[in-house]
């Protein structure tokens, strides 16, 4: 039975290469994707984003404005907290927002409880985080406004209630049967 497993797991391993490949190989037909190709062409896309987002209702805090590559990585983390937790009580300029401020406290507070319930112990949360980290890590570099953000980090709500609720109940379990 283990062998069957391990010839899924080759097959699955193999499929999701070849993809990667041909999505990597036709970078041009990707509209947002391709920007991220080079330096250059991102310093691009970063510029082209920072005029269309600059004053926008939902637009990121002045001090996230990338203007080069070098502000890119000093930014990375502020991104990251911004696209995951935005808007802040304090950027909240209309009553909409205020669905915005609950959906990012959602989400800080399920990061919390994940780490509380040891969840990066879980070897298909670190799956998870392998296989999802590197396009929300792309997703944060290239939102720039909350709104798009709130968009974005809603298609993991399911991945992570299932991985909350599935860490509790083992942890439950473990702890009723000592």
């Amino acid at each position: 039975k283990k062998t069957n497993t391990k010839i899924y797991s080759v097959l699955i391993i193999s499929v999701l290469s070849i993809i990667f490949i041909f999505i990597l190989g036709n970078f041009d037909s990707l509209p947002k994707l391709k920007y991220f190709y080079s330096l250059d062409t991102y310093s691009i896309f970063i510029k082209l984003n920072n005029i269309k987002y600059l004053n926008s209702e939902a637009s990121y805090s002045d001090f996230l404005i990338i203007e080069n590559v070098y502000e890119l990585f000093l930014n990375i983390i502020p991104r990251i907290i911004y696209f995951f937790y935005s808007p802040f009580i304090w950027e909240v300029s209309n009553y909409r927002h205020l669905f915005g401020v609950l959906d990012g406290l959602f989400f800080l507070v399920i990061c919390i409880l994940g780490f509380s319930f040891k969840l990066l112990k879980n070897k298909y949360f670190i799956y998870f985080l392998i296989i999802y980290g590197p396009l929300l890590l792309l997703f944060a570099l290239s939102t720039f406004n909350f709104g798009t953000a709130i968009r974005h980090r809603s298609k993991y709500i399911p991945f992570i209630i299932i991985f909350f609720v599935g860490n509790f109940l083992i942890n439950f379990y473990e702890k009723k049967q000592k």
